[in-house]
């Protein structure tokens, strides 16, 4: 029960990160962010409807740290670290007495959930300008269309950013997926994007390849 809702949460959170695009003319993109800071958000729930509170760290250099609430029955919090530049993602539960780390590549990720990246197409537009949270900030939309499934599938994004390409609101066809209640920039301590010593990592991309293969 604990994994499974682990994954809903993980798979809300990294359905809207892969509406980040490397688009420079929007700008979103983590690879070009180099400020440090520290965030609380508020994201959309996995059951859609529910937001729930996290607290985000980047170190300014590809890396960032996701505190999440606990999944329903965990020992602790979920944690999610990863390098946005290699898009390789792990997460655990604090205190869990199995003392397991599970990985995976946002690429294969993708790619079992019968997305391919590789066929996405983008298109942003520039809509003006809002204020969050005393943070002044520049609105685009993004056009997108990708391949779910091997069938297309459309649909249009808003993001508003700093004049440091910090992302404070994402929405999706309309729908708020995450927006910031607090930005502090500065320096983030190293040991929020470290992983746990002693723990074992499983790789969840060569868990999800098997199971793909059993439902041949």
């Amino acid at each position: 029960m604990i994994l499974n809702n682990t994954f809903r949460i993980l798979t809300s959170i990294i359905i809207g990160h892969l509406a980040v695009f490397s688009s420079k003319a929007v700008a979103i993109d983590f690879t070009i962010v180099t400020t440090p800071f520290y965030a609380e958000t508020t994201a959309t729930g996995p059951d859609g409807v529910n937001p729930i509170s996290m607290e985000m760290r980047y170190d300014g250099n590809n890396n960032s740290s996701l505190t999440l609430p606990s999944p329903p029955g965990a020992p602790g919090k979920l944690r999610l670290v990863g390098n946005h530049k290699t898009s390789k993602y792990f997460f655990w539960v604090e205190n869990d007495p199995r003392k397991t780390i599970m990985t995976m590549n946002e690429k294969q990720f993708s790619e079992s959930l019968g997305v391919d990246l590789s066929l996405a197409k983008s298109k942003g537009t520039k809509k003006g300008s809002q204020t969050i949270i005393g943070e002044a900030c520049t609105m685009w939309r993004v056009d997108v269309s990708i391949v779910v499934h091997s069938k297309d599938a459309e649909g249009f994004f808003e993001t508003c950013v700093t004049h440091d390409n910090i992302e404070l609101k994402g929405t999706h066809n309309g729908k708020v997926l995450h927006e910031m209640t607090k930005l502090q920039r500065g320096p983030q301590p190293q040991s929020m994007f470290e992983l746990p010593s002693g723990w074992k990592i499983v790789d969840m991309n060569k868990i999800m390849e098997q199971l793909k293969s059993l439902q041949k």
